[in-house]
């Protein structure tokens, strides 16, 4: 076996190293105990669910059968995944209805094509629990509708976030339900403006607890911008991510410490990237959360955890 075999085939480089090893009888398991299985895999993306279908018909039923979709987090960022999922949705009736986690954003700018697709499958995913999209795609298959239909989301990211509350929160009747039927927001990108800073202030919110901003390079952190969210009744954590370090961090972190006990800063790695982090929030939606209580008082240098997103 050579590199390049190794590097073309890793499957088959894979099988060579293990040939010798006895096959993992998975379907002679309790039943209890495959099902235990399945659902971990299924949880891990929605490509590890694709195959777990294409094994074998005993598996495919038990995928199936059990309502696994569930579990998936859906994560769709080209035109391709835009179009076939679409695709997917209307010739089988009812498995949007199974969609629980979905995050949709494009890596490159869409077309209006793109755009109907996005719009589209959030608008039919309606027992959606958790959202990740930007906020145009939002106002549009959300917000923008005769009346609420997403009454069960309750974790939202908003991705490239550059938009002022007093317009999101007047855009109709259903921002104000949605937003306050919230109980994590994750707000990502563009908040390292001074304009963000000044006419972004977060509401307060009636079933928050937890809340999440990228500040990205933005080292200040004024008050005005936090006064209203820090009054949310169920309100337990604001976590700020930066990439400042060094003395900016901890200066970042002396002036939240000073605004509310509630407030973390959280160093931005740069091996984070968005769209896995969250999928990981699906199987541990605590992890992030708990990363950051535990960081909390670590001087700026000590920054080796694994982290959860933003």
């Amino acid at each position: 076996m050579t590199p390049e075999t190794t590097l073309v085939n890793p499957d088959h480089a894979i099988r060579l190293v293990h040939r010798h090893s006895k096959p993992f009888l998975l379907l002679e398991l309790p039943t209890e105990l495959i099902l235990d299985i399945l659902t971990h895999a299924a949880s891990i993306s929605k490509e590890v669910y694709r195959t777990l279908l294409l094994m074998n018909r005993r598996i495919y039923y038990f995928v199936r059968g059990e309502k696994l979709l569930t579990l998936v987090p859906i994560v769709l960022s080209t035109g391709l995944n835009f179009e076939s999922f679409s695709e997917y949705l209307s010739l089988r009736l009812g498995e949007s209805a199974l969609v629980r986690h979905l995050f949709i954003f494009p890596r490159t700018a869409s077309n209006r094509t793109h755009n109907a697709h996005c719009v589209s499958i959030v608008s039919q995913c309606t027992e959606l629990r958790s959202l990740g999209c930007g906020t145009t795609l939002l106002y549009q298959s959300v917000l923008g509708l005769g009346h609420l239909r997403h009454v069960h989301c309750v974790d939202l990211t908003l991705v490239r976030f550059q938009e002022t509350w007093d317009r999101l929160m007047s855009y109709s009747p259903r921002a104000i339900q949605f937003m306050h039927q919230l109980r994590d927001l994750h707000l990502i990108g563009n908040l390292d403006h001074v304009i963000w800073t000044q006419r972004g202030m977060v509401p307060k919110l009636d079933n928050l607890v937890h809340l999440s901003l990228a500040l990205g390079g933005y080292n200040h952190l004024p008050q005005r911008m936090f006064e209203d969210v820090v009054r949310s009744p169920k309100l337990e954590q604001i976590v700020i991510t930066t990439k400042v370090h060094g003395a900016k961090e901890q200066a970042l972190k002396d002036a939240a410490y000073d605004l509310d006990s509630r407030f973390s800063v959280l160093h931005r790695r740069r091996r984070w990237k968005e769209r896995e982090l969250w999928m990981r929030a699906v199987r541990n939606p605590d992890a992030f959360w708990e990363q950051a209580a535990r960081e909390k008082y670590l001087p700026p240098s000590e920054h080796d955890l694994p982290a959860r997103r933003t």
